[in-house]
């Protein structure tokens, strides 16, 4: 989901990814998202995760992706 759209230009400025229903990412996904994050971040708009349980939270924390995405509690904080 586009976070915004900034001006006349219709440009987005990032998108959400919820991860609500997702369980656990290996190590694929998590270099989807970090690539996913990388070539948002190229083009302008930003990557934000929301929505990831505690489990999740804690292995994004100890793999180090959370040092370079940006993870929300819920999709409102995100595009806040």
């Amino acid at each position: 989901m586009p976070v915004s759209r900034s001006g006349d230009s219709g440009a987005v400025r990032g998108v959400v990814l919820d991860l609500v229903q997702v369980s656990s990412v290996d190590s694929a996904g998590l270099g989807v998202l970090v690539c996913g994050h990388r070539r948002a971040r190229r083009s302008g708009p930003t990557l934000r995760l929301t929505g990831a349980s505690d489990q999740l939270q804690a292995m994004l924390s100890v793999t180090g992706p959370t040092e370079v995405l940006e993870v929300f509690a819920d999709v409102e904080a995100a595009t806040a």
